[in-house]
């Protein structure tokens, strides 16, 4: 006999000779299992009740701010910014801040390629390139943002 059948079954007999000790199946078959694990000296073979779960709480949702261009046309171009509307940004800052942004770095290339001897010299011409090159991808990067944020202005 395996030691679940002979658990099971000795937790019928414990509800037969006493039906009112235990309010649950459960409580008969955990009794009968730390009888099972006495007996043949194991382990309970039943798992235990996990007390003091905590259950997490559900993120917040903020609402969606929708800004709606009209065209004259019966079409209506309509773009969703998702967030809360205290903490977005208004696209005209951010469209100033991007500006900004971009013409500091592009004076930075422009300084660094007025001391490209010097660079050269103390870091090496690939060390030069590399960062022309990464500088200017970043730029094209801004700029093509810059012109998807002026389609929302």
């Amino acid at each position: 006999m395996t030691a679940l059948k002979w658990i099971t079954t000795e937790a019928k007999k414990l509800r037969k000779q006493q039906p009112k000790r235990f309010a649950t199946w459960r409580e008969y078959v955990t009794h009968a299992s730390s009888l099972y694990s006495k007996k043949h000296k194991v382990k309970p073979i039943v798992r235990k009740k996990k007390v003091g779960a905590v259950k997490k709480k559900a993120a917040k949702k903020s609402p969606a701010r929708s800004i709606h261009k009209d065209t004259k046309s019966h079409n209506v171009n309509i773009r969703v910014m998702s967030g809360d509307l205290k903490n977005v940004m208004s696209v005209l800052e951010f469209y100033k801040k991007l500006k900004t942004e971009i013409s500091k770095r592009e004076s930075v290339i422009l300084d660094v390629q007025k001391r490209k001897k010097e660079l050269v010299e103390r870091n090496g011409l690939r060390w030069y390139n590399n960062w022309v090159k990464h500088s200017k991808k970043i730029v094209a990067a801004q700029k093509k943002l810059l012109t998807q944020v002026k389609k929302q202005m």
